[in-house]
């Protein structure tokens, strides 16, 4: 959750805006909105020009958000490896399925956290989800038993730059079932 305030005593105002999401642009939009009649000043589109703002900035995280090429590339295993049923004790169960040619994973409690893994290096992945709005990219590092199949996995942002902090998958302790 984010809370914006604003007091103007003098004028015996208080702004509180609360949000279940990050939209600093939206909120500030707000603010500006109410004090532009409060003080009386001239009428401002804030929400295309904070808009605009915002989306320059994102476009920018964007760019800077790809992550780096590994050092030390190495070759997956088949898709088959990974495949099966992960479990957290708080988050529940966790699907990593082959679609198509390609891995999929299909957080099962969450409607929206659904999406393909994308190979990065050796047994980790990127989430590359397939709602673009949640901005949450994640490595999913595999960790292989001796026979080359998942015995856990762990994961983590690609990048905290752009992924809301709400996103925090490093408490995740997903066991293999």
């Amino acid at each position: 959750m984010v809370s914006q305030v604003t007091l103007l005593p003098e004028k015996k105002l208080g702004i509180v805006i609360l949000s279940n999401q990050q939209a600093f642009s939206a909120l500030s939009a707000v603010t500006h909105e109410v004090l532009e009649d409060a003080l009386e000043l001239e009428d401002k589109d804030w929400v295309e020009e904070l808009a605009k703002k915002h989306f320059a900035s994102k476009q920018k995280a964007y760019a800077n958000a790809k992550p780096d090429t590994p050092a030390d590339y190495q070759p997956q295993l088949p898709n088959i490896n990974y495949t099966g049923t992960l479990h957290d004790d708080w988050y529940g169960d966790v699907i990593i399925e082959q679609l198509d040619g390609k891995l999929r994973i299909d957080f099962t409690h969450t409607k929206r956290l659904k999406g393909t893994l994308e190979h990065y290096t050796g047994n980790t992945f990127i989430v590359k989800w397939d709602e673009k709005l949640l901005e949450a990219d994640a490595f999913i590092r595999f960790d292989m038993g001796a026979n080359n199949r998942v015995n856990s996995a762990k994961m983590r942002a690609v990048s905290t730059a752009v992924t809301d902090f709400s996103f925090d998958f490093r408490n995740l302790n997903l066991k293999a079932k």
